[in-house]
Parts: C-alpha cells; structure tokens; sequence
C-alpha cells in the first residue's frame, strides 16, 4: 500500500508562529519562468506563484536565463520559447519544453531563472550524511509510516539559511538502496524515498516532509511507480529574499520537478512539471 506526504509536519515539538519576509522593491521582471533543465516548471506573474501553462503565454523566446545546480551558478543561458508536444508521439504533449543554448555540461540536474537579482543569496553547504542525528531521525520517520525495519540510506544532507534571518535550516533526502532501484517497475516492501526540512524555531525543532514516498508492502506496477527524490537547487525564485526548495523526481521512465515554498513551519507546492510514460 502506498503512502505519499507532501510537505507533511511531524508534530515533534510545539508549534510556533513564524514571520514572512516581505518582498523585496528591488525590479522584477512582471513574469519570472523556472526551468528544471528543458521542462517549463513555472514562475510567477506579475509577484503570485503560477503554473506552467500561465507562465508559458508570456514567454517570447530569447530571454536571458541564469542557471543553477545545488551549491553554484553555473553560467547563463538563452532559452527558447517553451512549446508542447516537441517530440513526435510524445507520452506527455501537455509538458511545456524549451531549447537552452549553450546547454550547459554538467551531469547533475540544474534549475533555469530569468531572473535580475541573484536567486541563489546564500549558497546551500553539503554535510556528512553518516551523522547519528539525522540517521535516527530518518529512521523514525519510516517507522511511522509503517516501514517496520528501515534500512536508512541517507543520500544528502543540506545546511541553508532559507529566510535569511540568520538561522540555518537542514535538509535531508533518503532513499532506500536496492539492485536497479530506478529501474524497478514496482514498488518493493520498504521502499522509500523522501525530503525532510529540520528547522529550528525558538528553542525547538521541527521536522517537515517535504516530499516523500513509503511503501510498507510490495506492489505491482498497476498500483504505482517507485520515485527517486533529490534537491537540485534552493534558490529564491521570486526575488523576495526567502528561498525555495526545488525537489527532482526520477523513475525509470519520467522525471520532472517541483517547488516548494517554506513559510514557518508550513511547506506548500507553488508549481512544477514533468513527463512521463
């Protein structure tokens, strides 16, 4: 049986109010597009968060993108106007996709902004990702979602003051590691993958999931697909100070992104897109 969370909140500490930047004066363009490598994610108009299909009508072609990967800027990019239906049959002709010249080389995934200010203000830190801490903590997130003995494979950890307030926040990606596990067709019992914030707020901490994928039991293809979940970038993708988690999702036939915005202690999906068969 499957059990998915989207930006969950595990009650571990008593909740606390916490305080939203307000957006910067600075200029901004009236729509500001997010790629995850070719794929139209979406953006925001005119300063609210919007979809890819309310992104897509105000982009010309020919606009000036800087690129991402996790910890850097990679250089900058001319993007194409993003179309539907690129390629001839095409299992997903609703995605919108762009050409991006020079397309940068670097094997990891990156994120694409048309953005005038800088979206990365604060460059996210990688961390041991053996740490005691974390391990139990991942561990007692599968346990609650009925994954009774977890083998905890924690992939990266994250440190990155999302709020520019001074206060570090740390991010955590786990999946569980098996022979072909993007190539299964299938969910195997204990299969897992998942993205956690740990946040501190006053004098406790709270744990979010972000993202996440449990299965307790064995599937079948029919039933659903084994995602892998990673953190390509952390940027600011609307220029008000505050940055936002980019969450890839891989399995052994589609990909696609998602992005998710932190206020508080609440995490909501703002936009994101993908293909698949």
């Amino acid at each position: 049986m499957r059990n998915v969370c989207l930006g969950c909140l595990l009650v571990l500490a008593l909740p606390l109010a916490a305080v939203c930047a307000d957006a910067a004066e600075a200029e901004k363009p009236a729509v500001c597009a997010v790629l995850g490598g070719d794929i139209l994610l979406g953006g925001a108009v005119d300063g609210r968060w919007a979809a890819d299909e309310d992104v897509a009508p105000h982009l010309r072609g020919g606009e000036e993108y800087q690129l991402f990967t996790l910890t850097k800027r990679i250089g900058q990019a001319t993007v194409s106007k993003p179309k539907q239906g690129v390629e001839e049959e095409d299992p997903c002709p609703w995605t919108f996709r762009a050409e991006i010249t020079p397309m940068p080389e670097v094997e990891e995934e990156f994120v694409a902004v048309n953005a005038t200010w800088d979206p990365l203000p604060r460059a996210p830190k990688l961390e041991s990702t053996d740490q005691k801490v974390y391990q139990d903590l991942v561990r007692d997130v599968l346990q609650m979602h009925r994954i009774a003995k977890p083998k905890v494979n924690i992939t990266r950890v994250v440190r990155i003051d999302l709020e520019g307030d001074g206060t570090d926040e740390v991010l955590i990606t786990a999946t569980n590691d098996r022979p072909n596990r993007i190539m299964a067709f299938d969910p195997q019992e204990g299969d897992y993958s998942l993205v956690l914030l740990r946040k501190i707020v006053g004098a406790d901490v709270k744990t979010v999931i972000v993202a996440g994928e449990f299965f307790p039991q064995e599937g079948d293809e029919g039933e659903a697909t084994p995602n892998i979940l990673t953190i390509p970038a952390v940027l600011d993708a609307n220029g008000d100070g505050v940055m936002e988690i980019f969450v890839a999702w891989k399995y052994h036939e589609g990909n696609g992104m998602d992005a998710f915005e932190v206020k508080g202690i609440d995490v909501k999906r703002i936009f994101g897109s993908g293909w698949g068969v």
